[in-house]
């Protein structure tokens, strides 16, 4: 049966609004490093701000743009649970969850092991000792809530295809706060902690990735259908499953890897120029990426609804899903892109007292603004391409 429009914008708000709010929050944990990390290290006499902040921003632009590969390459998790929910097949669903966990693990060890060499990379390519040194560090001891992270990613998709997303924005709402407290011991160095900088920042990071990882997978083993799910069991290897969440994930993993690392060596190329640029790009990639959050929560959100009426064999609900979902990023993705244009001074002020990164950092947010639109609704419609099992075109266009 058909949903109506206002029915299909109801049950997409519905399902958007947490899921708009825990990717926020994912983000809004980094986001408060790269704050914290740029007004703390200020008062600490042997932390140069300026550099900190830069490490920081160098580090997490390789590691993320590494790890948002592999979560790009496990949204056939929320494309597969999504359809089977939509036909009513619980039992896949759970399933789905168990090879994308076998999955997650084997990314988790790609991952970590590529961290160890960042601070060899970073002199390879001619950076700073200095520079060179933090950022390697970053990633290193990123490194270590990798895996964690991912099992968070897909416990957290399975449960959104199940339309259950209030775990996910309960657990990293929580960590939210766990983290400010985290990064006031260990960037400045507080009870008696060494103060560590951008490497304390992503060291409470990692230890709250794990946490949540493991409440989130809490929430998933004790839901009431659980036995119906099957996600208590290993089970055995399902190869034709497992082939099937590959030949979704490569595609999107493809067009992850284009467009994120475009993004990181822009980073790099702003490090080139000096540790001030690279702070100023980063902090505003950061702001735009805060507004992109907006946009791929609506695209999962989108990717559920259009992939439950792909379960449902509605045509025309899937019509009405995907046109949703454009809708409200429109007005969302707007409204943020706004605020940027005409307060980039006021935004950039929230990071950093230092004169040069804000100056560069408010320039880019003036500049960023109608990017974000256009990426956020390509974002959106890819979502609603993925629920249809679609993922070569957004792919090759990137």
């Amino acid at each position: 049966m058909t949903i109506s429009l206002a029915a299909s914008v109801k049950s997409a708000a519905k399902l958007a609004a947490p899921v708009v709010l825990s990717r926020l929050s994912v983000l809004m944990i980094v986001t408060v490093d790269f704050i914290m990390t740029g007004q703390l290290t200020g008062a600490v006499p042997h932390l140069d701000s300026s550099l900190e902040l830069a490490a920081l921003g160098l580090g997490a632009a390789m590691q993320g743009t590494l790890l948002v590969i592999g979560i790009r390459f496990l949204q056939g998790t929320m494309v597969l649970a999504s359809q089977a929910y939509g036909a009513g097949d619980l039992a896949l669903c759970g399933a789905v969850w168990r090879q994308s966990f076998i999955h997650a693990s084997i990314l988790s060890i790609i991952l970590f092991v590529l961290c160890q060499f960042g601070t060899s990379f970073f002199l390879l390519v001619g950076f700073d000792a200095d520079l060179a040194d933090g950022g390697g560090r970053v990633m290193e001891t990123f490194a270590w809530g990798v895996p964690a992270f991912y099992f968070y990613v897909i416990a957290t998709q399975v449960l959104e295809s199940l339309k259950r997303p209030l775990y996910g924005m309960v657990a990293v709402m929580i960590a939210n706060v766990v983290n400010i407290g985290a990064n006031w011991v260990l960037i400045p160095g507080n009870l008696g902690f060494p103060a560590m900088g951008a490497e304390g920042a992503t060291l409470a990071t990692s230890l709250i990735r794990i946490g949540v990882a493991i409440g989130i997978i809490a929430c998933l083993m004790l839901q009431a259908d659980a036995a119906q799910l099957g996600v208590r069991r290993l089970g055995p290897m399902d190869w034709a499953l497992a082939r099937k969440l590959r030949a979704l994930g490569w595609p999107i993993a493809a067009a992850a890897f284009m467009e994120n690392s475009a993004t990181a060596l822009l980073a790099m190329l702003a490090g080139y120029l000096s540790a001030a640029a690279l702070g100023g790009y980063q902090v505003a990639m950061n702001v735009t990426t805060l507004g992109m959050m907006i946009a791929i929560a609506l695209s999962a959100a989108t990717t559920v609804q259009t992939g439950s009426a792909v379960g449902r064999q509605d045509q025309a609900g899937i019509a009405i899903a995907g046109w949703t979902g454009v809708g409200l990023g429109s007005l969302t993705l707007g409204v943020f892109a706004a605020i940027m244009m005409l307060l980039p001074e006021t935004v950039a002020g929230l990071y950093t007292s230092d004169q040069a990164v804000r100056a560069i950092t408010a320039l880019c947010l003036i500049i960023a603004g109608p990017a974000l639109v256009a990426g956020g609704l390509q974002s959106i419609i890819g979502g609603a391409l993925r629920g249809l099992g679609d993922v070569w075109i957004p792919a090759y266009l990137n």
